[in-house]
Order: C-alpha cells, then sequence, then structure tokens
C-alpha cells in the first residue's frame, strides 16, 4: 500500500495539535464582542510566551524606538492578526522542540527557517511580489514536514540524506523517488491538520512546485525564492552569483530590492532567534 503524506502526520498516533492557547487566542479573533484585555489576558495566562512575544516585538524584527514592556501594549502597536503570528511562530519551535529527532540539528534546522521567513517578509512588499499575506510565517514553517519525516520515518530520511549529500542530488527529489512526495508535502498536511489557514497549506505544500498552486501561485514563488536565497547564504555564495540563481526564478527580481532585503534579514536574525528559542 502506498505511503501517504497522512500517513505520517497522523499514522498510529496522530501528532497532537497546537497549544490551546493558540486556538484560543484564533477563536476569540472570530468573536466581534472581544476587547483587547481579552487577548491580553489569554496571553498572560502563559509567562513563557509572554516574554518571548515580548522579546520578539522587542528586536529588530519591529525596530520599535520605544520598549514595549507589557501586552496590552504590544496588541495595541503590534495588531492583533500579526500578534497571532508570532504565537503560532513561538508555538510551533516549542511544540518540536518537545518532538524526538536524532537526524537534524535543531538550531541549524530554526537558522535557516527564521532567515527564510525573514528574506520572505522583506521581499513580499517589493515590485515582483506584493502581498499582504503572511509571509515571515510560511518561511518559518515552510521545512516543519522535514522533522515529521525525521521523526516518523528516521532510517529512510537518513538514507534519503546520504544519497543527497553523496549523489550531490536535490534532498526533495531523493525523497520523491523514495516515497513519491517530499517534505514540503507532509509539511503542508500537518497545517491542515492544525486547521491553520489554506493560504499556509498551499505554499508550504507547493514550495518545491509552485506550478501546482491554484489560489497562491505568486506567494509560493515568493516562499520558493526566499528559500533559495537562504539555502545560497548558507553556502556563503556572492550576491551576483545569488541573483543570477534568483532571477531563474523570477526574472522581476530586482537587484536593489534583493540586496536590501538580504541586509535587513542578516540584521534581524539574531534577535528573532534568540526571541523564539526554546527555555
Amino acid at each position: 500500500m502506498q505511503l501517504l503524506p497522512v500517513d505520517l502526520v497522523r499514522g498510529e498516533v496522530d501528532l497532537p495539535l497546537l497549544p490551546a492557547i493558540f486556538q484560543q487566542f484564533t477563536d476569540k479573533l472570530d468573536d466581534p464582542g472581544a476587547k483587547a484585555e481579552d487577548f491580553a489576558e489569554i496571553i498572560s495566562s502563559d509567562p513563557s510566551l509572554t516574554v518571548k512575544l515580548l522579546k520578539i516585538v522587542n528586536s529588530a524584527y519591529y525596530s520599535f524606538t520605544a520598549t514595549i514592556t507589557d501586552v496590552g501594549h504590544a496588541i495595541t502597536i503590534v495588531g492583533l492578526t500579526e500578534l497571532r503570528e508570532l504565537i503560532l511562530a513561538v508555538s510551533v519551535v516549542e511544540f518540536f522542540d518537545d518532538l524526538p529527532n536524532q537526524i537534524v540539528n535543531m538550531n541549524t534546522f530554526w537558522h535557516h527557517s527564521v532567515m527564510t521567513g525573514l528574506l520572505a517578509r522583506e521581499l513580499q512588499n517589493t515590485s515582483a511580489f506584493r502581498t499582504r499575506q503572511s509571509m515571515f510565517t510560511a518561511g518559518m514553517l515552510h521545512d516543519i514536514g522535514s522533522l515529521v519525516f525525521y521523526n516518523r520515518l528516521p532510517e529512510i530520511a537518513r538514507s534519503v540524506l546520504e544519497v543527497s549529500d553523496r549523489e550531490n542530488k536535490v534532498r526533495y527529489l531523493v525523497e520523491r523517488s523514495n516515497l513519491g512526495f517530499d517534505h514540503a508535502n507532509i509539511g503542508g498536511e500537518l497545517v491542515r491538520h492544525w486547521g491553520l489557514p489554506g493560504f499556509l497549506v498551499e505554499v508550504i505544500d507547493c514550495h518545491h512546485a509552485p506550478e501546482r498552486a491554484e489560489s497562491f501561485q505568486r506567494e509560493t514563488q515568493l516562499l520558493q525564492l526566499a528559500d533559495r536565497v537562504a539555502r545560497l547564504m548558507e553556502q556563503e555564495v556572492t550576491f551576483d552569483e545569488i541573483l543570477e540563481d534568483t532571477r531563474k526564478l523570477s526574472e522581476a527580481m530586482n537587484e536593489s530590492d534583493l540586496s536590501i532585503a538580504i541586509e535587513n534579514a542578516k540584521e534581524k536574525l539574531t534577535s528573532v532567534l534568540t526571541a523564539i528559542q526554546p527555555g
């Protein structure tokens, strides 16, 4: 019987849902009578989450001139929708910190994920893309299917990584040849299982095949490009090489926009990583 992404997400033992506090916050957003104090109370019920959110709000991610010292002020300045995305990012990092994995270095994994998210956030307002969707969240979550793969099928995952390294093959193509699908498809199934918006399901599921995206193709192309730029930065190639490579994915990519996006993302990376890390 052919294995499917849903089998890895649900399987014999379902992967758990996101923390209740995220769902409470989301449900409250749908309540027309909800007040700012209600959201502040939900967040403040989790001291660890409160500290992390305030760290992010006061980090280079926003670069506010004044220090934000309480959740109520953060809600006023950042907004409820954006705060929900930050709660999701922090919750996902904590979720996978508790999921056994002996294959990947989690610091390296989150370094790439956060950089991809920051690049996507910087590039989403450029002339090549222009979107209001939550691209930082999409970047943060784009590779979470890999963590499910490593946890559920560790021996196959090790084999895939060995073949990819030994034969210099793109990892997701090796995954497809072994499984019939790749980590992006697993990630899409996981965020669907979590009940996250269809936008996130599609861009994560299709970020290695943007042509499959039906409703958010531009955003999926943006995520693919941000992922690629982050990988090239990790390889320490020159900016000209990055520009040449990205123009294969997006002919409309402007040199100045890309340069500014990379510098801004690099400037924000350390403070965001410090804010979201477990513990």
